[in-house]
């Protein structure tokens, strides 16, 4: 669907006013279909099966170690552009594991790749760890110091 390469050019283009936005502020504008300020369960689902769909560059179904690797890359610049955003100076180490879906814990069936099954289905732990306040919809308020 997506190409990497168009991903990664997207997320240039708008990491560049990230600066000037509140931490989370670019997640919501990315990621709330409807334009409430808001980002819904349903969204973050729809979202999800769309950066599988990008970063499965063989369509066989399944991030192997290379797509997960790529996908990591984008998930660490990602954090450091809130963190640059917020006025946080950058951690190392941070952009792994972190959270309920560090790439170990997506591989459910443990065979080394992670399906979209699993990463779509992730979705509710993953969404409900990043909702701070649990009002069920991820806002900029939602992005906050150990969780990002």
């Amino acid at each position: 669907m997506f190409g990497r390469d168009a991903m990664a050019l997207v997320f240039m283009l708008q990491v560049t006013g990230a600066a000037a936005q509140t931490p989370g502020a670019m997640f919501v504008e990315q990621w709330d279909a409807d334009g409430d300020g808001r980002v819904t369960l349903g969204e973050a689902q729809s979202r999800r099966a769309d950066l599988f769909d990008a970063f499965d560059s063989d369509g066989d179904g399944a991030l192997g170690p290379q797509e997960l690797a790529d996908m990591g890359a984008m998930r660490a610049a990602m954090q450091e552009a809130n963190r640059a955003a917020a006025g946080r100076a950058s951690r190392v180490g941070t952009s792994g594991a972190a959270g309920p879906d560090g790439p170990g814990r997506l591989d459910r069936d443990g065979d080394g790749r992670v399906s979209r099954d699993e990463f779509v289905g992730s979705t509710g732990s993953w969404f409900a760890w990043r909702d701070r306040d649990g009002d069920g919809a991820l806002t900029s308020a939602d992005f906050g110091r150990g969780r990002w």
